[in-house]
């Protein structure tokens, strides 16, 4: 077992992610090696990643999103 700051950290995820992704924390017979993650009906068009460095320097990356 690892803590979820372990978990978070390491996955590199927020604590609202781990929340919504966390089954509910019920004892189990036969422990799982994974945790199932919901699936996403729809992805937005648009987006839009601003990364800010500790140097002061950015980058923006914007524009339509299309998987494949």
């Amino acid at each position: 077992h690892y803590s979820k700051t372990k978990i978070v950290t390491t996955l590199r995820i927020s604590t609202e992610q781990f929340n919504c992704w966390r089954p509910e924390d019920k004892p189990s017979e036969h422990p799982h090696d994974f945790i199932s993650l919901p699936k996403m009906h729809s992805l937005p068009n648009a987006t839009s990643i601003e990364l800010k460095f500790i140097n002061g320097n950015q980058l923006i990356l914007s524009g339509e999103l299309n998987l494949r």
